[in-house]
């Protein structure tokens, strides 16, 4: 298949996606519904939604990527995803074990997504201020 092909198949695929959402929008109902009945919520979660989420939410696969950026990291991602097994990749449909990754991940330039932070300096409340209004 040639670029010229691509190019124009994706321009119909575009076309034919927005006349679905402007018939979504003339009806008041939700597109959603109206690409679920076509079966394209379907193909949209198939089978490569394990490895997108693997790029996105393994530390390893983002440090290899920062440490090789995007082109060459890739590669190396790719062979890490490889050396996996079928049950491992499973997980990574798993939304609560992508979030439990991104939790595990503690070094110093990369803070950690809880909520268990601290400030460098307290917040100044309004009794240390009256405080120094009376000095």
């Amino acid at each position: 298949m040639t670029e010229e092909m691509r190019a124009e198949v994706d321009q119909l695929y575009y076309n034919f996606q927005c006349d679905v959402v402007q018939l979504s929008i003339q009806n008041c109902v939700g597109y959603h519904l109206y690409f679920e009945n076509l079966g394209q919520n379907k193909q949209l979660r198939g089978k490569g939604q394990s490895w997108n989420n693997f790029q996105k939410y393994n530390p390893a696969a983002q440090r290899l990527f920062n440490e090789h950026g995007c082109a060459v990291g890739k590669g190396v991602v790719s062979a890490l995803w490889s050396a996996k097994t079928g049950v491992e990749k499973e997980r990574y449909c798993n939304l609560n074990y992508m979030t439990s990754l991104r939790e595990v991940v503690t070094t110093p330039n990369n803070p950690t997504t809880s909520t268990n932070t601290t400030r460098a300096e307290p917040a100044t409340t309004n009794t240390d201020t009256e405080a120094n209004i009376d000095t």
